[in-house]
């Protein structure tokens, strides 16, 4: 099973490159305005960070919107390639994230 996700993934990551550009490369795409007028304030306590793990991340678009609020984010995926292009989306925004390749069922 693994390995169909991971050849359907590797098939589609080029269209799934250009979405992920429009949506965050380009400062008037959806995900960029959406986190603009969403951001906040975490509250946390000072010296205090907050960790997040995201399970089967793919190209990480909800952990880099968290990344930008200031949560340390871990990112898992069985797929070497989604990896990849979501540090490729951390490092564009100066973030910085610890991807692990797993499987969540296993």
């Amino acid at each position: 099973m693994i390995q169909k996700v991971d050849t359907f993934w590797n098939i589609n990551a080029m269209d799934l490159d250009t979405i992920t550009h429009q949506l965050y490369y380009n400062t008037k795409g959806y995900m960029w305005n959406l986190f603009k007028s969403s951001y906040r304030d975490l509250n946390t306590p000072a010296g205090k960070e907050i960790k997040t793990l995201e399970i089967g991340c793919g190209l990480g678009k909800f952990s880099v919107l968290l990344g930008l609020w200031g949560c340390r984010t871990t990112l898992i995926d069985s797929n070497v390639s989604a990896l990849q292009k979501a540090k490729r989306l951390f490092d564009h925004f100066g973030l910085k994230c610890e991807c692990i390749k797993a499987d969540a069922l296993a």
